[in-house]
């Protein structure tokens, strides 16, 4: 269950950030950036990305190391 949950947090951080879109090798967007803000308030989109980007994170924090080397071997 550890290697799923692992699998999928990397696989979510392998995903472009909305509020920085997607760019290729020269510096051009392929995927425009969403705006922080919108009508004074932070973009709901944004926040879940940030919220499930850092959710994410913590899965792989606490990944044993064990865990992660089964995986990469």
């Amino acid at each position: 269950k550890q290697k799923e949950k692992y699998l999928e947090a990397k696989t979510r951080l392998a995903q472009y950030e909305l509020s920085s879109g997607l760019q290729d090798e020269n510096g051009n967007y392929t995927i425009e950036p969403l705006p922080i803000w919108v009508d004074g308030v932070r973009n709901p989109l944004v926040v879940q990305d940030e919220k499930e980007r850092a959710e994410a994170q913590e899965v792989i924090n606490k990944t044993p190391q064990a865990v992660i080397d089964s995986i990469n071997t």
